[in-house]
């Protein structure tokens, strides 16, 4: 397994983005650019990856093809589920997002294909999606791919994070208005140009 196809593993498994897998380790996204242009990780990174990613095998990281069979099974096993960042929760409102939250912990739901999982916070989507609830979400990689009337979790480029639906999309429109299923809560507008990503709500844990 080549450099690039390890990072573009670990990419996929820790944020799903390489802005997030960044965020994660603890170096900005051109670096992690240019480690897979290079086709190399520099030591300085190989150490950031095993500090920040414990379940990683070293050997593995590192392209080792002597690595016993045992290993790679148990590499593997260590990395499946989706991220769930306990700290960082999706608020059904509004909540900065910070950086400081690098989590470890996984969820994994057969048959459920979420990239990440976040705790929900605040009653504006009452009753669909209460507080304390963990949402399971996939990201869109274009506005266009929103389905009216589903839930999504919004990140902007103010670094703020809402989960709300969006009822419908206009092409022609500068803006996208979010909707909350709680009635006391009015719906607003957001400029796509302020829109950061997009992630479909898939799933719902709910603590009973």
């Amino acid at each position: 397994m080549s450099t690039k196809e390890i990072l573009t593993t670990l990419i996929k498994e820790y944020g799903g983005t390489q802005q997030s897998f960044a965020r994660i380790i603890g170096v900005t996204q051109p670096s992690v650019a240019n480690w897979i242009a290079k086709d190399n990780i520099p030591e300085r990174g190989i150490a950031l990856i095993m500090q920040h990613c414990p379940e990683v095998d070293l050997d593995w990281l590192k392209g080792r093809t002597d690595v016993p069979e045992h290993r790679s099974v148990n590499m593997s096993a260590a990395l499946t589920g989706a991220p769930f960042y306990p700290y960082l929760p999706a608020s059904a409102g509004q909540l900065e997002m910070g950086d400081e939250d690098h989590s470890k912990e996984r969820i994994n739901i057969p048959g459920i294909q979420a990239e990440a999982f976040f705790p929900v916070t605040g009653s504006s989507m009452d009753p669909t999606i209460e507080n304390g609830d963990i949402i399971g979400v996939k990201r869109l990689d274009s506005l266009e791919r929103i389905r009216p009337n589903d839930i999504y979790l919004i990140f902007t480029t103010d670094s703020e994070r809402m989960v709300k639906r969006i009822r419908s999309v206009d092409p022609a429109e500068a803006w996208l208005t979010l909707h909350s299923d709680n009635p006391v809560y009015e719906p607003f507008l957001v400029l796509k140009s302020q829109i950061a990503s997009v992630y479909r709500v898939i799933c719902l844990i709910r603590k009973f």
